[in-house]
Parts: C-alpha cells; structure tokens; sequence
C-alpha cells in the first residue's frame, strides 16, 4: 500500500468521523460567499459539493445580480436559495459560511476590520453572529512572485491576520465542524 493511498483512508475515516459527530449537532446551514466576478476556483467547490448531503445549502451572490453570475451559480449546484448581499442574513452560531474565492483586496478590508465591499460585509457579519467561516486552498489569490518581498511579507501578514480572526482553512468542505 502507498503512503497516498494510507493518507485517503484515513482522510475518509476523519471525514466519517466527523460527519457522526455532526449528527448530534443542530441542523446548520451551509452558505457559499461568492464575489462580484467569476472565478474558475468555483468549480473546485461545485466538485465538492456534488457529494455533499449533510446541511442545506444557500448561495450568497450579490444585488443587483448579474444574471451571468446567478446563471453560474444555478449550473454549478442546486442551491436551495440565493441571498443577495444586502438582504439581511441572519446567520446562527453553527451555520458555515464558505468562501470558495476571496480577492486581495477583501482578504485586507477583512483583516483591517472595514467592509468595503459586499464579501467583507457578509463576512464581517458572519463573524459577529457566530458563524463559522472556512476557506479552501482555491479561496486564495496566490502572488505571483513578480511582487517585491516587502509587499509579499505584508500580504501574508493580512492572511495570518485574517486565520487569527478565525476564519479555517480546509482542504475539502466534509473537514467542516
């Protein structure tokens, strides 16, 4: 047996595990924050989401919708319900909000404390509600190297800043809590 395929099985019995202590939980929902702009990272969570049965699941887009966006969204899941960022969303303490893609800017706006725009606003109020928030390593707008370091050591200060907050980085949505 490889280590690679070691390292799935016990993937999967952590995620099983997992999944029976979520059991015993209060029914939470599962709310998706996607930004004004489609990214290809989308589809890594749709991936993800094909298997996922545990919690219901909503998609958080923006208003006025860009019919683009919703009709991406609509094909990349059935979402149960697309809230719009200036709904009032009223999360509770064991909802989860993804982040399937989160800019620089917002990672920085976060980090600061401002809601400059519609994904920090709806993370900002997922975060005085309780709410669990979760990247994926797609969520992350990578540098590209060209950047001098000074700037690269202070853009990885803001994402440090933004795990302290305590938004969780996860490989696949069933590592959930």
């Amino acid at each position: 047996m490889e280590d690679k395929d070691l390292t799935r099985i016990l993937e999967d019995m952590v995620a099983r595990i997992l999944a029976e202590q979520n059991v015993t939980k209060k029914l939470s929902k599962l709310y998706v924050a996607f930004d004004d702009l489609w990214h290809h990272e989308n589809y890594s969570l749709a991936n993800q989401l094909v298997s996922y049965k545990e919690r219901p699941v909503y998609a958080i887009v923006s208003k006025p919708c860009d019919e683009e966006i919703e009709r991406r969204v609509k094909e990349i899941y059935p979402f149960l319900m697309l809230h719009s960022y200036e709904d009032e969303i009223t999360f509770k303490e064991h909802d989860c909000l993804v982040l399937p893609y989160i800019p620089r800017n917002d990672v920085i706006h976060i980090a600061l404390g401002y809601s400059q725009s519609h994904l920090s606003e709806v993370v900002k109020k997922a975060f005085i509600q309780g709410t669990n928030v979760y990247v994926l390593p797609t969520s992350i707008e990578p540098l590209s190297g060209k950047e001098p370091s000074p700037y690269q050591k202070m853009v990885q200060e803001y994402y440090q800043r933004l795990f302290e907050l305590g938004v969780q980085y996860i490989d696949h949505i069933r590592y959930m809590n």
